[in-house]
């Protein structure tokens, strides 16, 4: 088994599955009103990579075309799998309708989320997946929320850094002033 490899975004991502349906094979994911029914699997290439620990997937069409970004806490399988491979996430009927379309819908995740700080790996999947979606957006992922957030985070959110070098600045004028009398 070869892996295959890509570039995304600057960052380099591993494929882990594509997705497929089986004709007449579904999962319904509880009883009641609340109820659906799955019909799109993951087709893992190890079952290993069910396990990946936290960390940034991509969804690509054809293994061209970045239609979703995302990232995730615990495990791959906890994030994209209900029953027996089951696809649970919310482009699953995106993903549903491409495979109609006889295009291929596949799955990639990062191969390093982590930086090394003082001897110390960090995962770093949410900033990795901010910093994808500052450049482009794709198209399943909600265009308006990413938006409206890194606008609201502009007009309301200081860095602690700049909030330091202001006090500091405050009280470095306070005594500066308190000298002069």
């Amino acid at each position: 088994m070869e892996l295959i490899y890509k570039d995304i975004r600057g960052y380099e991502f591993v494929k882990v599955g594509k997705f497929i349906k089986k004709n007449g094979k579904s999962y319904t994911t509880d009883q009641g009103p609340n109820s659906v029914t799955l019909t799109v699997l993951i087709e893992f290439i190890n079952d290993l990579f069910k396990k990946i620990d936290e960390s940034v997937y991509a969804v690509l069409i054809n293994d061209k075309n970045l239609v979703y970004i995302g990232e995730y806490s615990y495990n791959l399988k906890h994030r994209w799998i209900k029953g027996d491979d089951f696809a649970w996430h919310q482009t699953v009927n995106k993903i549903s309708d491409e495979i109609d379309k006889k295009n291929c819908v596949s799955l990639w995740v990062i191969c390093d989320p982590f930086i090394e700080i003082e001897g110390k790996k960090i995962n770093i999947s949410k900033s990795i997946e901010h910093e994808i979606l500052k450049e482009e957006i794709p198209s399943w992922n909600n265009k308006g929320k990413m938006a409206q957030h890194i606008e609201w985070r502009q007009n309301n959110c200081i860095s602690m850094n700049r909030i330091i070098e202001e006090i500091d600045k405050y009280n470095d004028n306070c005594l500066e002033q308190r000298s002069h009398r």
